[in-house]
């Protein structure tokens, strides 16, 4: 049986996305972060079948068949980068695209540089900060990121951030905790199950667990 925590539903803390949802009204969605949020080795994006879309795309799709709405997504993933590239780039990347929704997706590479959690932390802040100054009804969904194989040397300070981005929650953000998921699943299953490439991206499997999420 399933012994991690089910993420609830959290609508009730993103009440600006929600109205905009149940109104059919566009729900401007933007996903922000590193090559897991870009969709590195989802079958989709390597032409590979079953040509299964990036969890962006899945949530996007899940949303758009639920609600009957016009969700207007944008994805400025980019590949190998970190949290204090986020925030250097957060105006021309996230800001400038004016979103009511940003999903945060930092962690991976962050910890393989093995970042001190308070300036993860606090970069992440600044994220949402800047978008808030732009937009004071944005929101926000963090991601804990998924690990790195145990036996590579991208292992680092990884599985410190869920607790701190569990910190900065509240009124208009909410948290996806991959970081418990896949080290449930890591109790039954090896690695090379659920990655797509060995190291620190998901395969289609652990894709859909993100978009389920």
């Amino acid at each position: 049986l399933w012994k991690c925590p089910i993420s609830p539903f959290q609508g009730g803390d993103l009440p600006e996305a929600m109205d905009k949802l149940k109104r059919r009204s566009v729900l401007k969605m933007l996903l922000f972060g590193d090559s897991i949020a870009a969709g590195s080795n989802a079958s989709g994006e390597t032409g590979t079948p079953p040509y299964l879309p990036s969890w962006g795309n899945l949530v996007t799709d899940g949303l758009r068949r639920y609600y009957k709405g016009d969700i207007a997504f944008t994805n400025t993933s980019v590949g190998g980068k970190d949290s204090k590239w986020g925030l250097a780039t957060a105006e021309e990347r996230v800001v400038a695209h004016n979103p009511d929704l940003v999903i945060i997706a930092f962690g991976m590479n962050d910890g393989t540089g093995r970042m001190d959690p308070q300036v993860f932390k606090a970069n992440i802040q600044g994220i949402i900060n800047k978008v808030r100054q732009n937009n004071p009804k944005a929101e926000f969904i963090l991601v804990a990121t998924m690990l790195p194989n145990p036996e590579s040397d991208f292992v680092g300070t990884q599985q410190l951030f869920k607790k701190i981005l569990d910190e900065l929650t509240g009124p208009g953000i909410v948290l996806v905790d991959m970081t418990s998921v896949h080290a449930e699943l890591l109790k039954y299953k090896s690695y090379q199950d659920m990655t797509g490439n060995d190291i620190n991206h998901p395969n289609d499997f652990l894709i859909r667990w993100y978009a389920q999420q």
